[in-house]
């Protein structure tokens, strides 16, 4: 897990990370669009639960397109219990791909790093199971978590497509 170099993504006073080589772009959008089958899935209660805004399904922010392809696109703050903190109306987007498959994470105004694989060779990776995690490492007390953007996308499709 600690074999190539890392984007780091600072949501709250979390790092998470994800292989720089998945990283398709970085883009800003002023909205997200949502597709009708998540709309329907929305909630309409004036409060919503666990800290759902209206319009928005779970962890999911919408949609947005980038070079024909259509991404969904979450909020990994929202997963893991951290403030996502928007950037002056606009919305900052990580698109991770892989073969066919695409992921956009909302990152707000925190920003972005890297950590290279130089920098990695030495600091023990902990597997963790569970909670969209692979794992953790913890280069001078930072406890960066090693994001399953896959298995994120996996549960985001099931959401998308009604099979909770």
């Amino acid at each position: 897990m600690t074999d190539g170099d890392k984007l780091l993504i600072y949501i709250d006073d979390k790092i998470f990370a994800v292989d720089a080589d998945a990283v398709a772009a970085v883009v800003e959008t002023e909205r997200f669009f949502m597709l009708p089958m998540l709309q329907s899935h929305s909630f309409s209660s004036p409060s919503p639960p666990h800290g759902e805004r209206q319009g928005e399904v779970g962890f999911i922010k919408g949609v947005i397109t980038r070079r024909g392809d259509v991404v969904v696109v979450v909020d990994i703050g929202e997963l893991f219990g951290a403030q996502t903190v928007q950037d002056e109306g606009k919305y900052k987007v990580v698109v991770l791909k892989k073969d066919a498959l695409c992921l956009g994470i909302y990152y707000g105004a925190k920003g972005l790093s890297f950590l290279w694989k130089e920098d990695l060779k030495d600091l023990e990776f902990k597997p963790l199971t569970g909670d969209y995690i692979q794992g953790i490492i913890d280069p001078s007390g930072k406890k960066i978590r090693i994001l399953d953007w896959q298995r994120i996308l996996e549960e985001t499709q099931q959401l998308a497509s009604g099979k909770q």
